[in-house]
């Protein structure tokens, strides 16, 4: 991740590495609030499947993500998310905070 302290805006990228057990052609990922740029899915390393289709629950805080075939078992695949989000200045997740020094200094 690579946070702006100046505009608060933080851009960042996940990167990670899966299999399935059974045949799907959806992932469903925990995710909350963020604004996605770019969703990639890479299979055994030699070709990238189309994502057909990403959506947000933000009930739940969850993203599914959705392929035109199936993720088969034995085989691996590599996801790959690029973000932005704005910095909250609650205590969840990445945030904001700051403090105040004993001579008034912010």
């Amino acid at each position: 991740m690579f946070p702006n302290l100046k505009t608060f805006e933080n851009v960042g990228n996940v990167n990670m590495t899966f299999q399935v057990t059974e045949p799907t052609n959806f992932i469903v990922l925990h995710s909350k609030e963020l604004n996605l740029s770019r969703i990639s899915i890479i299979e055994d390393d030699i070709r990238e499947i189309p994502v057909l289709q990403h959506l947000e629950y933000p009930k739940h805080e969850q993203l599914y993500i959705k392929i035109d075939e199936n993720f088969l078992p034995n085989l691996k695949y590599k996801l790959w998310i690029e973000f932005q989000k704005e910095l909250e200045e609650g205590l969840e997740g990445f945030y904001l905070s700051s403090y105040t020094t004993s001579d008034g200094k912010k």
